[in-house]
């Protein structure tokens, strides 16, 4: 019985012991901060298989990250140093330890293969943050650089901000980059000048992610752009000057979408209507030999127009001119306006299959 009880105290004290290596070995060192997840994953040391890496997910001394094709993730650690990771891409967050008070710290993180962006953070002592690659081991200056790991293990760093010490395979031979140079180094640990532009990135790593946008509630978007939906209406066109001067051109709608231009100054001609799958109404032109504005297409009506109008007919009946003056052209589908007083109408009846209306 005594033997049982003595066993049973040096399994909990093993048990003890267990879980405070495990706690000491695996401690919190980041989080994730890229706030829309996309397939990445993290794989703890104590783990069987991988977790999301979802918006405010912690990360941990230890824990490998990777990012299958078209998934990344953005991780931060206490001092603000920022990795991106782009798809395809694996990276090893061995350890970082950060004292706020001191600035000071201790980091190592090892990159596989895959696409990186890094910007350091406010740790002082920048020699003791450790970055190693397959062919390289990178001491930075106050930097900001991306980096390409090729699945055969060479090297490709361009450095944006700052200066980077480039070991190639860890040797005592290092190479200074500066900002606006780049390096690559080969599986024969040969380092080769290369230019800036020809360091691979993706959407993920081709610019900074800003972390700021997380606090506006928006959903960050790095490097792509999105097109408008279709069915919006065009832009309003701007009107002429007086004297002469041109009308303004309505905005092109989108699919369903109908654009609308202003008419003309004094003597000026009418805007033109937008285009798009919708019906557009042109505006009469102002005082003084001034020509109405083309409508959208699509058969309709013209309106009646005074005595004595010359009005030109459109898809449907043509419309009247105004009283001794030259009738605005019907649109083509919409309903064009009467003309405004000005110099010479004849006496005819707009062309169209309709009829002008007294």
């Amino acid at each position: 019985m005594r033997t049982s009880s003595h066993l049973l105290v040096y399994c909990s004290i093993a048990a003890l012991v267990l879980c405070a290596s495990t706690a000491v070995a695996d401690p919190q060192i980041g989080s994730v901060v890229q706030r829309h997840f996309n397939g990445a994953t993290g794989l703890r040391l104590a783990a069987a298989s991988g977790d999301d890496l979802i918006f405010n997910r912690d990360v941990f001394a230890g824990e490998t990250v990777r990012t299958p094709g078209s998934a990344s993730t953005v991780i931060r650690f206490a001092d603000k140093t920022q990795i991106q990771v782009g798809a395809n891409s694996t990276v090893l967050l061995d350890k970082f330890v950060y004292d706020p008070s001191s600035g000071t710290g201790d980091a190592a993180i090892k990159f596989g293969t895959g696409v990186f962006r890094f910007i350091t953070g406010d740790i002082k002592n920048k020699d003791a943050v450790r970055l190693i690659t397959p062919t390289t081991s990178l001491t930075i200056r106050g930097t900001k650089f991306i980096l390409a790991v090729a699945a055969d293990g060479s090297t490709t760093l361009g450095v944006l901000e700052g200066a980077v010490d480039v070991a190639p395979c860890g040797g005592a031979q290092q190479v200074l980059e500066n900002s606006g140079q780049a390096v690559q180094v080969s599986t024969l640990c040969r380092a080769t000048s290369v230019s800036l532009g020809s360091v691979p990135t993706d959407f993920a790593t081709a610019l900074d992610y800003d972390v700021s946008e997380n606090n506006a509630g928006g959903t960050p978007v790095v490097g792509r752009g999105e097109g408008s939906p279709n069915g919006n209406a065009g832009h309003q066109g701007t009107s002429g000057g007086n004297n002469d001067g041109g009308g303004g051109l309505g905005g092109g709608g989108g699919n369903g979408g109908s654009g609308s231009g202003n008419g003309g100054g004094t003597n000026g001609s009418g805007g033109q209507g937008g285009t798009g799958s919708g019906n557009g109404s042109g505006n009469a032109g102002n005082p003084g030999n001034g020509s109405g504005n083309s409508g959208g297409s699509g058969p309709g009506t013209g309106n009646g127009g005074a005595d004595n109008g010359n009005g030109n007919g459109g898809g449907g009946t043509g419309n009247g001119g105004g009283s001794s003056g030259s009738g605005g052209q019907g649109g083509s589908g919409g309903n064009g306006n009467a003309g405004n007083p000005g110099n010479g109408g004849a006496n005819n009846g707009g062309s169209g299959s309709g009829t002008g209306n007294d």
